[in-house]
Order: structure tokens, then C-alpha cells, then sequence
């Protein structure tokens, strides 16, 4: 999750990057609370039947493969969008500061 937050500014207009902002922050708050939860019930329930952690690791395994899932249509939609999430430092060249002289002659 901590690699969609620098992408919420360049995707979501403006005018809705804080509410954006507060829907990643809810989402990532609430797998950090549920997601220990699940993966001790998980271990509980299963921990006699398999002799270890093969379930809970089937299931941070599919919890992998969904981000996974998630991250590849991002970088399908922006591709077919703007691109602007895919654009590199070769196409997307930072501007060249201009120095400033100091004129030091004296009339």
C-alpha cells in the first residue's frame, strides 16, 4: 500500500485528493487491523489440521496476488490514460534552473 501513496496526487484531480487521501489512509488502517486478526483465527482454526502455518500463508499469499492484481490495472489505466504514473525521468525532464549573474562592473 505504501507505494500508491506518492501516485494518489499525480492520478486524483485536486479537488478530490484529500478525500482520496482519507480512503487509502481507511483501507491501509483497516487491513493493519483485520489482517493479524484474520491470519490468527486462520492459524487457530488450521493449526492442528495442516501442522503449521500452510493456510495463513495461502492467505497473505492471495492477499499478495490481489495487490498484485490491483497494482498491474493501475498501470494499465494510466497507460492507456495520460500515462502519467508511467512517464520516466528521459520523458518527464525536471526543468533546468537558470543561474543568475551578478553584474559586478562599475559605471
Amino acid at each position: 500500500m505504501s507505494s500508491y501513496w506518492p501516485c494518489i496526487k499525480f492520478i486524483i484531480p485536486n479537488n478530490m485528493t484529500s478525500t482520496a487521501y482519507g480512503f487509502a489512509y481507511s483501507a491501509q488502517n483497516l487491513m493493519l487491523f483485520f489482517g493479524p486478526a484474520i491470519t490468527g483465527m486462520i492459524i487457530d482454526k488450521t493449526g492442528e489440521i495442516s501442522g503449521g502455518y500452510l493456510w495463513s500463508s495461502i492467505f497473505l499469499f492471495g492477499l499478495s496476488i490481489v495487490t498484485a492484481i490491483i497494482g498491474l490495472i493501475v498501470l494499465v489505466w494510466d497507460y492507456n490514460t495520460q500515462a502519467v504514473l508511467y512517464r520516466g525521468i528521459d520523458r518527464n525532464p525536471l526543468p533546468i534552473k537558470q543561474e543568475r549573474t551578478i553584474d559586478t562592473s562599475i559605471d
